[in-house]
């Protein structure tokens, strides 16, 4: 059974990966190279999830008890009892 995500890279494809199983009620351990990538993230899913709230599809509770699920960082030993993790690093070939 799957109850804890690991996520590691939080741009917008991760952030977005976040959101969905952080709406799904799962506990999410979000993870990025930096600490500021990580707030950047966090960023990412405050902005989506405020534009939910604005339309009436989240409340507010719904949206803090969503961000609440998940805890941003940088170090990737955090990811040590994640039942699932899921990389999303872009490719950057040069």
């Amino acid at each position: 059974m799957i109850n804890t995500v690991g996520v590691i890279g939080l741009g917008t494809m991760g952030a977005g990966i976040v959101e969905v199983f952080a709406k799904a009620g799962l506990s999410v351990i979000a993870v990025d190279g930096s600490a500021e990538l990580a707030e950047r993230g966090k960023g990412f899913l405050t902005k989506s999830l405020g534009r939910a709230v604005t339309k009436g599809k989240l409340s507010e509770s719904e949206r803090d008890e969503i961000v609440g699920r998940v805890a941003f960082g940088d170090d990737l030993a955090a990811m040590k009892d994640a039942d699932l993790v899921i990389e999303a690093v872009p490719e950057l070939l040069e």
